[in-house]
């Protein structure tokens, strides 16, 4: 079963539903910048995103961000929606692919 009680559980869950994922660390910001990707690696203190520019390509490499800085991640909201669809025809990195095309069928059993 899914660990939903830590950062890092609950990104892994939101990231098995939808193919891009948003963050935000509002207290480090005091605006409610999101950074927007799709999920490349989670370590025990860190999370690694393919990101999507504002203008829909994607960034070379993934860009990590500490899980304790993360306040706020969301999914499947109408602008992460449409991106999606934009950033599906626009050569995204290769891990990134599967993760934009890959049907969901809805949430899938993490690992523990």
């Amino acid at each position: 079963m899914c660990c939903l009680d830590t950062t890092a559980g609950l990104i892994r869950g939101m990231s098995a539903i939808s193919p891009l994922l948003a963050i935000e660390q509002e207290r480090r910001f005091d605006t409610s910048m999101a950074w927007i990707g799709v999920l490349d690696e989670i370590t025990e203190r860190w999370l690694w995103l393919h990101e999507v520019r504002p203008n829909a390509t994607w960034r070379k490499r993934p860009t990590g961000y500490k899980l304790r800085h993360i306040t706020k991640a969301f999914i499947s909201d109408r602008y992460l929606i449409g991106l999606a669809a934009i950033v599906a025809t626009r050569n995204p990195p290769s891990d990134a692919e599967d993760a934009l095309i890959r049907p969901r069928s809805g949430p899938a059993a993490l690992p523990g």
